[in-house]
């Protein structure tokens, strides 16, 4: 009963379709530069808009040589806006040149300046862990 088919002939006929065909295409190389140039902009306007005060610096290096025990010190009295730090840096039977000992003292240095100055303004930021506490 329903195994059979059965095939008519009919006319061919020509049907037309409007569609709209959206394009999503990868942005071209123009727009990625112009979306870098706009973000810079961004970024460079709200670095304008944060004031930072000016910083001022002295530092004066004393170089000592310890006879007892064959070590070389470097001293920096410095002051950062208004405050007075000392730093010391020694080496024992230092052999080398005075720019590898320059650097570790800027390292001691830095290390200052960031625990005495930068810590206490870092600890008033809304992001210090003591206002999450």
């Amino acid at each position: 009963m329903f195994d059979k088919i059965v095939l008519a002939p009919t006319r061919t006929r020509t049907e037309y379709v409007t569609r709209e065909i959206h394009e999503h295409r990868a942005p071209t190389d123009d727009s990625v530069n112009l979306l870098r140039e706009m973000e810079q902009k961004a970024r460079d306007q709200v670095i304008e808009a944060v004031h930072v005060g000016d910083t001022h610096f002295e530092c004066v290096l004393h170089t000592m040589k310890h006879p007892i025990d064959a070590s070389t010190e470097l001293l920096a009295i410095f002051s950062m806006n208004g405050k007075k730090m000392t730093v010391s840096h020694r080496e024992q039977n230092w052999v080398g040149t005075k720019a590898d000992l320059v650097i570790k003292l800027r390292d001691a240095m830095a290390k200052e300046i960031a625990t005495t100055i930068l810590l206490p303004a870092l600890e008033r930021s809304p992001f210090s862990s003591k206002e999450r506490e």
